[in-house]
């Protein structure tokens, strides 16, 4: 009986382990792709002011174009009385 529990609770420990080295490098790659496929712009102005904001993000990775994935594009603008805006923005698959 003492073997199983040494056998148990040694590869219960290794599971563990296995655990949180797979946690740690799976959030690390994550947080990468994540960082890398958002784009944000924003402006802010006052009266009779004149805006333009021109986004295109372009994925030239292959295992990107593969799976559909797409970068986000997020574009805010602020402006006063009589104010012109302008905004083009998007995303495409090299």
């Amino acid at each position: 009986m003492d073997n199983f529990f040494q056998w148990f609770f040694d590869g219960l420990g290794t599971e563990i382990v296995s655990l949180i080295i797979g946690a740690i490098g799976g959030g690390l790659a994550g947080f990468h792709i994540g960082k890398r496929s958002k784009i944000t712009q924003t402006q802010k102005a006052g009266n009779r002011a004149k805006q333009r904001q021109e986004s295109t993000s372009e994925n030239k990775n292959s295992a990107d174009k593969k799976s559909g994935k797409s970068s986000s594009v997020k574009q805010t603008q602020v402006a006063g009385d009589n104010s012109e805006q302008v905004q083009i923005g998007g995303s495409k698959n090299g």
